[in-house]
Order: C-alpha cells, then sequence, then structure tokens
C-alpha cells in the first residue's frame, strides 16, 4: 500500500511540474523579417559576454547577435534589446 502511494504521489508531482512547463516560442525567420524586429533578451552583468561600457550594452552575446540579424535578415529587420535585471536567470 505504501508504494502505491508513493508512486501515485510521484506521478501527481510530476504531471503538476509539467503543467506548469511552458514551451519555448520563437518566432520564425520569415515572421521577423515581416514584422521588421528582432526582439532578444539580454541580461548584462556578465562580463565579456555582455556589460554595459558608457551607457549601451556591448560583449561577445550583442557582437554575435548583430551579425546573425546581419546576414539571416539582410537589413529586413533591426534588433530590439530587452534587458532583464534578474541575477542568474531571464524571467518574463
Amino acid at each position: 500500500m505504501r508504494r502505491r502511494t508513493v508512486l501515485v504521489g510521484t506521478w501527481v508531482v510530476t504531471l503538476l511540474v509539467f503543467s506548469a512547463m511552458r514551451p519555448a516560442w520563437a518566432d520564425t525567420l520569415d515572421e521577423v523579417n515581416k514584422r521588421g524586429t528582432l526582439v532578444v533578451g539580454l541580461e548584462a552583468e556578465y562580463v565579456p559576454y555582455e556589460f554595459y561600457k558608457d551607457g549601451k550594452i556591448v560583449g561577445y552575446d550583442p557582437d554575435i547577435i548583430e551579425r546573425f540579424v546581419d546576414k539571416l535578415c539582410q537589413g529586413a529587420a533591426g534588433l530590439y534589446r530587452l534587458e532583464r535585471h534578474h541575477p542568474g536567470a531571464l524571467c518574463q
């Protein structure tokens, strides 16, 4: 009986955890080009990946993102940086 209770409890907890998870969502390249803007979330707290310099976010990540926008969108889309201030996680 105890084993059955543990299994049912584990199953219920698993269902609750998976029901709370949301799938990742991203626009297709066609949707980005049509809208004209690629929205990217950054947390500028991790030198050298992304950090503030003279009031602007710079580093490896912004450089790579800009190159992707230039190559993939071929000038059809701009870049919008959405900065978050949550240490250790990007949250909505």
